[in-house]
């Protein structure tokens, strides 16, 4: 989790069974912590450099204070399920092609995943097929979904409001989310197959 008491600032790790926090970095900017699968890294995102650019770092959760190394220019950064590839919203080196990019573990191997500018926040499905993002393409943020073997990409959202962190479920037949179209923040479930929202 992020913290930002000014006397622990950074990323740690809660162990529940002893109630004890683990400082695992030291700057207030790190920030989106994601597991890898077999719990031995740490993906997150921090623009704490002078130049203030958003970059993708991995740690290892049991660092002390630590700065990480890093993966790549970008933010928002997330494991696949079997670990072997992080989902994150970057650009290529020039700055162009903005959207959701998938990159090896190690940095290796940047590729986009989708098609604009303001795609962010990617949760990969549980079998790693697909990602769910939101997206202020249609005028504000909604979700969709990218297909990462077709390419194909489907609005599963449709409402006035801001729908935002999307989370799979265990089998891959929903989609939690975050959403004001009450007038309050509060969480919804979309039926990926019916796109129903409950």
């Amino acid at each position: 989790f992020r913290n930002l008491d000014p006397s622990h600032l950074g990323l740690g790790v809660l162990d529940l069974k002893a109630n004890s926090v683990q400082e695992v970095t030291a700057h207030s900017e790190d920030s989106t912590p994601s597991w890898s699968s077999n719990l031995e890294q740490l993906v997150f995102s921090s623009n704490k450099h002078g130049d203030r650019r958003w970059r993708v770092y991995a740690i290892s959760p049991k660092a002390v204070r630590g700065e990480g190394e890093e993966w790549a220019y970008g933010q928002m950064a997330s494991w696949s399920p079997d670990g072997t590839r992080i989902a994150y919203h970057g650009c290529d080196e020039r700055g162009d092609n903005c959207g959701i990019w998938i990159i090896k573990a190690g940095g290796f191997g940047p590729s986009r995943a989708s098609s604009h500018a303001s795609d962010t926040s990617p949760s990969w499905s549980p079998d790693g097929k697909q990602l769910a993002l939101i997206s202020s393409r249609a005028g504000n943020w909604e979700i969709y979904s990218v297909d990462l073997t077709t390419g194909q990409e489907v609005r599963l959202s449709d409402h006035p409001a801001a729908d935002v962190a999307p989370i799979w479920s265990p089998n891959g037949r929903q989609i939690a989310f975050l959403s004001n179209r009450e007038g309050a923040w509060a969480l919804y479930v979309l039926d990926v197959q019916s796109r129903s929202v409950s």
